[in-house]
């Protein structure tokens, strides 16, 4: 049993409040139950849920689109808030999410005795997480011959993790983790929902003892914390605020648990540049050695059969590969993201390249960093991609553009 948000213009502002179409939303990573999609009043215009809900009207040039807007919560949360929520499992969160869609319409055209116009047709949207699920979605729809029954036409992705092959490796390469809850809910969710690792493996196989005696996994099962909330709690824990103990400060320092916080304080301090970047967490710190090496290339046989069920488990998760988008695909990436390296924007294009249906977008000359430009993404490129798909005027975007501001 899942729930979701459904989101639908209604008769006190217009005449007609049929829908002209459908749009799937899709929800950037989340940490606490309180912030799921279904629990609106806990969101606000400046949430991505917020700005997912407007999209129920769409204005384009001379025409008012009414749409009937259904953001799924994904297993874990809302409904299902006690368990594991499967943090970048793209194909259960994909099913998911097309039968919350699914449950959506029939909300809409059974309970309200509302309507969709008979020419309708749906896309999906997300950014972060959200972005990985959106397109999760168009591939599940389209590999599966189901694009007819929701008359599906396309995505609008921003900045996801497409690749979390490639965005392990990219943490480890650099040693650089800037939201560090995510690297803990990676390899939660695979050893407890990933049939290659379940039953076998768990975090403690693949993080360091010392990131799990802050609590971590505690923390993200709880889900009664955000994540911003979770990576200040890993930096007081690094930093030792809440001690006296000069002897187990010093302890903590020289381990270097440096497990910094995502947050404002920090973006205001530093301006972030490649390699020049000071409050990222390190990967050593949190990934045990054999992980560390083997994502190098240093392959230890002692640690084969788990290093290669790990690399297989994220393979499953990888998007680009065995598929290439048969409906419009807008990928929008800023190449400066800290939290989501660019790289999986990159493997999506190398993939892809030559496709008529995919239009990329390499987002530079905006706000660099990766939540400041998520409300570029909603406030700007969204709409750009909705009025193209649903206006049928997609081929008039070439397959990369550089956008070097507004």
């Amino acid at each position: 049993m899942l729930s979701s948000l459904v989101v639908w213009p209604f008769n006190n502002i217009i005449a007609d409040p049929d829908a002209d179409h459908v749009i799937i939303g899709c929800h950037v990573t989340i940490g606490s139950n309180a912030e799921r999609p279904s629990n609106y009043s806990n969101s606000d215009f400046t949430s991505d849920v917020g700005m997912l809900a407007t999209c129920a009207m769409s204005l384009m040039p001379g025409v008012v689109y009414e749409n009937l807007v259904i953001i799924p919560d994904y297993q874990g949360y809302g409904a299902t808030h006690g368990e594991i929520h499967p943090y970048l499992t793209q194909e259960l969160t994909a099913r998911q999410v097309i039968d919350g869609v699914r449950a959506g319409i029939k909300f809409y055209t059974e309970h309200l005795k509302h309507k969709l116009e008979d020419n309708w047709t749906s896309l999906s949207v997300g950014y972060s997480q959200g972005g990985s699920v959106a397109m999760a979605v168009q591939r599940f729809l389209e590999k599966n011959n189901l694009t007819d029954e929701l008359n599906y036409k396309g995505s609008v992705c921003g900045d996801g993790p497409y690749d979390p092959l490639a965005t392990l490796k990219s943490y480890v390469t650099t040693d650089k983790v800037y939201m560090p809850v995510a690297a803990a809910m990676m390899m939660n969710s695979l050893c407890k929902t990933n049939p290659r690792l379940m039953g076998k493996y768990t975090p403690k196989d693949f993080l360091t003892q010392e990131y799990l005696d802050t609590g971590i996994i505690g923390m993200i099962d709880a889900k009664n914390m955000n994540t911003d909330e979770v990576n200040d709690s890993l930096l007081r824990y690094s930093m030792n605020y809440n001690t006296t103990d000069t002897e187990k400060f010093c302890m903590y320092r020289k381990a270097k648990l440096d497990f910094y916080p995502y947050r404002q304080d920090v973006k205001k301090q530093y301006k972030w540049e490649s390699g020049n970047m000071t409050s990222y967490a390190k990967a050593s710190d949190m990934m045990r050695p054999e992980l560390i090496n083997w994502m190098k290339g240093i392959q230890d046989p002692a640690h084969k059969d788990k290093m290669e069920a790990l690399v297989a488990a994220l393979n499953d998760n990888v998007l680009h590969t065995n598929w290439e988008p048969a409906t419009s695909t807008f990928l929008f990436h800023t190449p400066e993201d800290e939290v989501v390296p660019f790289v999986n924007y990159e493997n999506c294009l190398a993939a892809w390249k030559g496709s008529d249906k995919v239009k990329a977008f390499r987002c530079e000359g905006v706000t660099q960093t990766h939540v400041a430009y998520g409300k570029m993404f909603y406030l700007h490129d969204v709409s750009k991609g909705i009025r193209a798909i649903f206006g049928n005027n997609v081929d008039k975007y070439k397959f990369e553009q550089t956008l070097g501001g507004l």
